[in-house]
């Protein structure tokens, strides 16, 4: 074997392992990702879906009563499906947004017009309730590992109050 054909042999061996290392990365990524989008492509139920309920005893408010929990309802049902997520309220308020934060129309929604909803990371929803296009509410809740408890606020800008407040899974 002469020199030239030494380095062409190191040369094919040095590429084809390239490749192979840049073939399993790809692989990798793609099998980290499909893992991730699993839960959405086969319509895994979200920690968000079921009806919650304020847990009375451990509501945390300012002394002066909280208007969003007086007159209105104090159980939310979620129903995540794909990118949009369907809320409904016993006091008859009900939407559907896209989980982007775009605006979409409140049904019934007691002076909310629109809401804009995301989800952060794989237990936190966070919805901005509007009037027109100001925002004069931002309900926030994370759900507790297990899935059945959830810490909430609601942060009434119109009030300049937030209240903290737990939830239950019924």
């Amino acid at each position: 074997m002469t020199i030239h054909e030494g380095q062409q042999k190191l040369f094919l061996q040095w590429s084809q392992r390239s490749i192979m290392e840049i073939l399993l990365k790809k692989l990798l990524v793609f099998t980290a990702l499909a893992a991730w989008l699993m839960p959405l492509l086969i319509g895994k139920q979200s920690v968000f879906d079921g009806t919650w309920k304020i847990d009375n005893d451990k509501v945390r408010s300012p002394k002066q009563p909280d208007l969003f929990l007086q007159g209105r309802a104090t159980a939310w049902t979620y129903k995540v499906s794909r990118d949009e997520i369907t809320m409904a309220n016993p006091a008859g308020a009900s939407y559907t947004a896209k989980l982007n934060g775009t605006d979409a129309p409140v049904k019934n929604g007691q002076g909310i017009t629109t809401v804009s909803v995301n989800i952060m990371g794989t237990s936190t929803l966070e919805e901005k309730d509007k009037r027109g296009s100001k925002v004069i509410g931002v309900f926030k809740m994370t759900v507790a590992t297990g899935g059945q408890t959830a810490k909430a606020s609601y942060d009434d800008k119109l009030q300049m109050r937030t209240t903290d407040f737990d939830l239950v899974k019924q």
